[in-house]
C-alpha cells in the first residue's frame, strides 16, 4: 500500500515523459519494483518475479507506464474538444498511411508507441457525443415525486393516490408540462422506449419512439426514456413533469455517484436547464393501474419494438476500452510465466495457488512473520546457493528447527523436518500441505512453537 500510493504514484503521474524514454533505461524502475516486491512478500533472492508481480497484481513497469499513456489518449479520442491537436495527431497515426507533423523526438516516440498499442488492441474510440458530465458542483438537485402507495394495493387506489399526487404537484407550479415516458422489455430481447406528453406539441414524426439494442435492461429502456423525454424539454426550452413507472431509473437518477452514461447524459441536460431557469421535476407512478396517458405511452413504447434500429446500437462504452487496455498490461507477465514454466518448480507451485487470491494480514501477533511464511509457501522458493548450484553449501543452509545440513528449504519443512512432523498431514503431497497450513489458523500453531519455521 505504501509504494503504491507514495511511489508508484509518482511514475504514473510522470508517464506521458518517461514513455517517452528508451526501454532499457527504465530497468532502474523495474528493479527497484523488484526489491520492494521481496520486502513487501519477505521472499528470497531465489522467488521468481513472474510470480511476485502475479500474487501482488502489479504489472512491470515499462507496461503500467504504456498503460497510463494509453488509457489517458483513450480518454482524449473520446473528448477531443479536451486537447484537440493531440487527439487529432493520434488519430493520424492510426491511419493507413500515418501523417505525423513534425515533432521533437520524444513526442514522436509518445505517438509512435501509443498509437501502435492502440491498433494492436484493436481500439478505435469514437468520439462522444457530447462534453462529458458536469462536474460535482454543477450537478443540480435532482426533485423526485413518489406516490404513496405500494404495488399490494388495490389498482383503484393506486391510479387515485397517482393522480391526487400529479394534481398536488402540478396546482404548486402551473407552468409545468406533463411528458410521460416508458421503457418496454419484450420476452424475445426487444426493447424500445417511447415519450408521450398532452401538453407538448409532437415531434415532426411524431409519438413514434425509440428502438433500442436487443439484451438492454428494462432499467437501460426507462433511462433512455427518461432522457428523450428531458431532452425534448431541454431544447424546446419548456419546464416539466417528467412521470415515470420505474422507481429503478429514478433512484439512478438520484443517486450520489452515477455510473451509467445514460445518467450522465441526463445530468449534463439538466445542467442546462437550471443554466436557462428552467424547471424539471420527476415523479414515479405506478404501471398499469388505468392512467389514460401512461397506458398510452406504454402502447407506444411496446410498438417501438418492432420497429428498424436507427443504427447499429451503442458503441461500447469508455470503461470498456480503458479496462481492455489495463487487462493487456499483465499480458507480458502471462507470457513470461509460461515461458519459464516447463524450467521452474516454483511456478508450477504457484500454479496451484495462483487463482485464489490470498488475503494477508494486518493485524494480529506475529503478523509480519505469518505473511512472510504465508508467501514462501504459496509463491515456492529454494534458497540462492541451490539455485546457483554451488559445490559446497555454506554453513548457514541448514535447517533453522533441526539443523540438518542442506535442508533451509520449502520441501524440508513441510515434508521432512522431525520437530513439525506432529503438526502436519502424513503421506501427503508439497501443494496439500501448503494449502493445509494456509486454512483457518494453522500456520499460527506452528508459528507460536516454532517461529522459525520456513525459514524466517
Amino acid at each position: 500500500m505504501i509504494y503504491v500510493t507514495f511511489i508508484r504514484s509518482v511514475i504514473d503521474y510522470l508517464s506521458p515523459a518517461l514513455i517517452q524514454l528508451p526501454h532499457t533505461s527504465l530497468d532502474p524502475l523495474d528493479k527497484f519494483q523488484n526489491r520492494v516486491m521481496r520486502v513487501i512478500l519477505g521472499c528470497p533472492l531465489s522467488t521468481r518475479v513472474v510470480n511476485m508481480l502475479t500474487e501482488l497484481h502489479l504489472p512491470p513497469i515499462y507496461e503500467r507506464i504504456c498503460s497510463i499513456a494509453a488509457r489517458l489518449t483513450i480518454k482524449c479520442l473520446h473528448y477531443p474538444q479536451v486537447v484537440p491537436h493531440y487527439s487529432h495527431t493520434i488519430r493520424s497515426a492510426m491511419q493507413p498511411r500515418p501523417r505525423i507533423p513534425p515533432l521533437q523526438a520524444g513526442g514522436r516516440t509518445l505517438i509512435k508507441t501509443v498509437s501502435s498499442l492502440l491498433q494492436r488492441l484493436d481500439i478505435n474510440v469514437p468520439e462522444a457525443e457530447a462534453l462529458p458530465g458536469p462536474p460535482p458542483w454543477m450537478i443540480p438537485t435532482i426533485t423526485v415525486h413518489y406516490t404513496p402507495t405500494s404495488k399490494s394495493a388495490l389498482p383503484a387506489l393506486q391510479r387515485q393516490l397517482a393522480l391526487e399526487t400529479k394534481a398536488s404537484i402540478s396546482s404548486s407550479r402551473p407552468t409545468l408540462n406533463h411528458v410521460y415516458t416508458d421503457g418496454s422489455l419484450q420476452p424475445d430481447g426487444t426493447a424500445g422506449c417511447a415519450v408521450f406528453s398532452p401538453d407538448v406539441d409532437p415531434p415532426p414524426d411524431g409519438w413514434v419512439g425509440r428502438r433500442l439494442p436487443v439484451s438492454a435492461s428494462s432499467t437501460f429502456c426507462e433511462l433512455y426514456g427518461i432522457l428523450d423525454a428531458v431532452s425534448l424539454l431541454s431544447q424546446r426550452g419548456l419546464n416539466g413533469l417528467v412521470i415515470c413507472d420505474s422507481q429503478s431509473a429514478l433512484q439512478a437518477l438520484s443517486s450520489p455517484k452515477p455510473t451509467c452514461h445514460l445518467v450522465s447524459r441526463i445530468l449534463s441536460f439538466l445542467s442546462l436547464v437550471r443554466l436557462r431557469a428552467l424547471q424539471i421535476i420527476f415523479l414515479w407512478i405506478p404501471s398499469h393501474v388505468g392512467i389514460l396517458y401512461s397506458d398510452t405511452v406504454d402502447g407506444i413504447a411496446k410498438a417501438a419494438c418492432s420497429l428498424p434500429l436507427r443504427d447499429a446500437g451503442p458503441s461500447p462504452s469508455l470503461s470498456c476500452y480503458l479496462l481492455r487496455v489495463n487487462t493487456h498490461t499483465y499480458v507480458s507477465t502471462l507470457h513470461h510465466r509460461a515461458r519459464q514454466r516447463a524450467n521452474s518448480v516454483s511456478i508450477q507451485h504457484y500454479d496451484a495457488f495462483r487463482q485464489h487470491r490470498y488475503k494477508y494480514r494486518r493485524r494480529g501477533l506475529m503478523v509480519r512473520r505469518h505473511n512472510v511464511v504465508a508467501a514462501r509457501l504459496r509463491l515456492g522458493y529454494r534458497p540462492v546457493w541451490q539455485v546457483a548450484g554451488f559445490e559446497d553449501a555454506p554453513h548457514f543452509s541448514s535447517c533453522l528447527l533441526c539443523d540438518q545440513p542442506n535442508s533451509n528449504s520449502l520441501e524440508h519443512y513441510c515434508l521432512h523436518c522431525p520437530e513439525v512432523s506432529g503438526l502436519l498431514p502424513l503421506g501427503r503431497p508439497l501443494v496439500d500441505i501448503c494449502r493445509h497450513l494456509l486454512a483457518h489458523d494453522n500456520l499460527d500453531e506452528i508459528l507460536v512453537r516454532y517461529p522459525r519455521f520456513g525459514g524466517c
